[in-house]
């Protein structure tokens, strides 16, 4: 994105370690003069990042995303998944990710559809219905 950019905030994340992933605004705060620094506060959007489960029986790496209400529709939670994904296939070297939701939960789905995730069946998770999107590294070197 042309106003920000997407960290990973631990560095050496090994496979068993859950993973974070940051967006920054792009500002350089050692170049903002103390003025306008007063001016600035940072504002949390959203958090995002891999994590392993067990959903569904299966011991499985899941993509996770969610923003503040107020940061809804405007490409943010598929800029964040479209990341984790890309650090869960190119840096951990995962073969396969998920993704889960509630049935309602369609801007959540969309998301998933949009990044590559293909509906594979539903599940129990917290002891309530779910969907479960998968995206095999193969798909996702295909788009």
């Amino acid at each position: 994105s042309a106003d920000g950019q997407w960290m990973l905030l631990n560095n050496t994340p090994d496979r068993h370690q859950d993973v974070f992933i940051m967006r920054s605004d792009g500002r350089d705060l050692s170049r903002i003069t103390d003025d306008k620094a007063r001016n600035w506060e940072p504002r949390f959007v959203g958090r995002g990042g891999l994590r392993r489960v067990v959903v569904g029986g299966s011991d499985e790496v899941e993509v996770g995303y969610a923003l503040m209400p107020e940061y809804w529709s405007r490409g943010l939670a598929t800029e964040l998944a479209r990341e984790c994904v890309r650090v869960g296939f190119e840096q951990l070297g995962q073969q396969e990710l998920v993704a889960f939701t509630l049935p309602t939960n369609y801007a959540s789905r969309s998301v998933m559809q949009r990044v590559g995730f293909l509906y594979e069946r539903d599940v129990i998770w917290a002891g309530m219905p779910h969907v479960l999107y998968r995206l095999p590294i193969e798909v996702w070197q295909g788009r």
